[in-house]
This record gives C-alpha cells, structure tokens and sequence, in this order.
C-alpha cells in the first residue's frame, strides 16, 4: 500500500515560512505506520513466546515453504535443508522478506 501523502518516497514537500522555502521532511503518516509495525510485531512476539520450540518451528518451516512456492523456486531451499546450512535458510528468510 502506498502512502497518499508522500507516494511511498517518505519525504514530504512543506513550506517554511521563517525561510520562505520549500523544505523536505519525513512523512508523517509513513513515520506512524513504521511505528506501528513495531509495536505490532513487539506484541506478536511476546504472544508466540509463550508457545513451544517445535510448534514455532514446524509453523515456520510450512510458512517458508507455502512463500517460496508461491514466489521462488524451491531447489535453492531444498539445497539448503540438504546442506543443513541453518544461516543460508535464515538469510533466504531475511530475503524473502
């Protein structure tokens, strides 16, 4: 979804009238929605800290299969799992993201 003020660059156009220019100044409304991404993945991971290790972890596995089913070809991550390189499957986490 892109931002109506700023049309997704972050940075709106704003007049100052002590200098009588145009200044660039970080969306609010952008600014806002970041915050409440963190504070919504804050609460997220306090929830799924109370579940247990293999739960989280069997959860995670289908939901990294179904994205890159669906958006990469899943060879790269079946050489991984065949590899058992845990850093390459975390950093295919980081760039699915």
């Amino acid at each position: 979804m892109e931002c109506e003020k700023c049309n997704g660059t972050g940075w709106v156009d704003s007049w100052s009238i002590g200098h009588d220019v145009m200044l660039k100044e970080q969306c609010y409304d952008c600014m806002a929605h970041e915050r409440d991404k963190v504070q919504l993945g804050m609460e997220i991971s306090k929830l799924l800290s109370t579940l247990s290790r293999e739960r989280l972890a069997i959860n995670l596995a289908q939901l990294l299969v179904e994205l890159s089913d669906k958006h990469y070809d899943l060879t790269k991550l079946d050489e991984l799992v065949a590899a058992k390189d845990k850093e390459g499957i975390m950093m295919e986490i980081k760039y699915m993201m």
